[in-house]
């Protein structure tokens, strides 16, 4: 499977490079893709996910994330503290995780629903392999 690299700046501040397959070279030429391609990318760059999908995501930062609620999950009982915890992991998985995310070009729909129907529009399967932020004056 061919991979397509698509690099981005956003506001001479921010850059991508993101790192995309699909089954044919020749979806790279088109139209559809190279939108697909940058939405994809300026998603990235605003939005600022640390991981393509919840399989990729670091434990370090889930572990942290819930380590800040500890204080206050001490005080509910089991059934309470479930619920937080589960809450905390969808947040986490919604800030941190690119496929879960609200499509920033459409705010009704997921980046996992976005890529399927560009995928079916394409008869291509896409994947988001992986990606690299860069952002001036931050670590």
């Amino acid at each position: 499977m061919p991979d397509h690299i698509e690099a981005y700046v956003h506001e001479d501040r921010i850059g991508v490079l993101a790192q995309f397959r699909c089954r044919s070279r020749f979806t790279f030429a088109t139209d559809e893709f190279i939108e697909f391609t940058k939405n994809i990318s300026i998603q990235i760059a605003i939005a600022n996910p640390s991981s393509v999908s919840i399989r990729d995501l670091n434990p370090k930062i889930r572990n942290n994330e819930i380590a800040l609620l500890e204080p206050a999950l001490a005080a509910l009982g089991h059934n309470g503290r479930f619920a937080r915890v589960e809450q905390a992991n969808s947040r986490i998985n919604e800030e941190h995780c690119l496929l879960e995310q609200t499509c920033i070009t459409d705010h009704n729909k997921m980046v996992a629903e976005y890529i399927s129907e560009v995928s079916s529009r394409l008869a291509e399967k896409l994947v988001v392999v992986r990606f690299v932020r860069w952002e001036i004056g931050k670590g």
